[in-house]
């Protein structure tokens, strides 16, 4: 369903780039990244998900730049004590406040490609509520409707 996303992502990140990818499933975001490149460090909740991510990199051939951690998204912080250029952030339903945590997790000028569901009237109050982070909201699309008059949002966003 977001193969379209999946792919704009993937063009923008360059070989040798440190990238996060939280609620990374089965790698559908982490594993193109890691096809460009990158080093990956892709963090899931569920046991069984990281598993399939994890074989998913070895049949993709990139296994070696991907780093499964079984782990809730909210502890990263606690968990990674780095930096890294880039965030890949598909965002459950509900999960939003994880916005919040992604700035001290990037380095200066590094890229967040972030997920949410809105309805379209919230959105000018989100940029707002992003730029009051220190992100410089670069692209805002819509990318699919999930149910009436809520639709699905990428964000792209530097921290500045």
């Amino acid at each position: 369903r977001l193969g379209y996303e999946r792919m704009r992502v993937a063009v923008q990140v360059k070989a040798g780039e440190e990238a996060l990818v939280l609620f990374a499933g089965v790698g559908p975001f982490a594993i193109p990244p890691a096809a460009r490149g990158a080093r990956v460090v892709a963090l899931e909740k569920s046991l069984e998900a990281c598993g399939w991510l994890a074989e998913n990199a070895r049949e993709n051939g990139v296994a070696e730049r991907i780093a499964v951690i079984n782990a809730d998204a909210f502890s990263m912080a606690a968990l990674l004590k780095r930096r890294f250029d880039r965030a890949i952030v598909p965002t459950p339903y509900g999960m939003d406040r994880i916005v919040d945590a992604l700035p001290e997790m990037l380095r200066r000028g590094g890229i967040i490609h972030f997920y949410t569901f809105k309805k379209a009237p919230q959105i000018e109050g989100l940029k707002k509520s992003y730029e009051d982070l220190g992100l410089e909201v670069l692209l805002c699309r819509r990318c699919g409707n999930v149910a009436p008059n809520v639709s699905r949002w990428a964000f792209d966003m530097e921290k500045i």
